[in-house]
């Protein structure tokens, strides 16, 4: 137990000692994106003026449930977006600490989940995926985090060296009621934005 402790603490103070300040030249470049959960017009992403955030802002990315005259797809919403981006080839990065905010009502009977994946075009590198499932009943709840789902993946997740073959980030998110009764147990969960802290690194990258 005392070995794997160890060996995890090492990989840890490796990880922290090798970050770096992002990149002056990192910009988003354009954004597409497509689902039941994001319409034309209902998606929107920036940097945060330190670039240390992606900003993932949304309209109408909402599931609901207790109204007989709901369809069965408004229990489930999924979006796959796809973020054009430059930065320098001596450069990774990759999403850490992720964050919604929102509004979830949800009654007894009732829990709302959120996940989403990572991942990068022709790129072989674990796909890290992120999860967070509030029970009802919950009412007002305004900002939650996410966790990953494989904790034990502690290098997982980074993006290739910048560059042409690096330009695109896509996320796969979803945006989910489970519930006991569909026509009777109330519940509504809408996202407005992603909130993505990003760390970065050189050290394996060449120019």
């Amino acid at each position: 137990m005392v070995h794997y402790f160890l060996i995890y603490t090492l990989i840890f103070l490796k990880c922290i000692s090798a970050l770096t300040p992002p990149p002056e030249n990192f910009t988003l470049t354009s954004i597409t994106y497509a689902g039941t959960g994001c319409p034309a017009g209902s998606i929107a992403a920036r940097l945060s003026p330190d670039r240390t955030k992606l900003i993932l802002s949304t309209d109408g990315f909402a599931v609901q449930s207790g109204d007989p005259t709901y369809p069965a797809s408004a229990l489930r919403k999924i979006c796959q977006v796809s973020i054009a981006h430059d930065y320098p080839t001596t450069h990774q990065y990759r999403i850490v600490a992720p964050k919604i905010t929102g509004l979830i009502n949800i009654s007894k009977n009732v829990n709302a989940t959120t996940n989403f994946a990572v991942y990068y075009p022709a790129f072989d590198s674990p796909i890290p995926a992120f999860k967070a499932t509030i029970e009802g009943p919950t009412y007002g709840l305004t900002e939650w985090n996410l966790t990953q789902s494989q904790p034990e993946w502690p290098e997982s997740g980074w993006s290739p060296c910048g560059g042409p073959s690096a330009r695109t980030l896509n996320l796969n998110v979803q945006n989910r009621l489970y519930v006991k009764n569909v026509t009777v147990d109330e519940g509504r969960a809408e996202i407005y934005t992603f909130l993505f802290d990003l760390e970065w690194r050189n050290e394996y990258c060449h120019s």
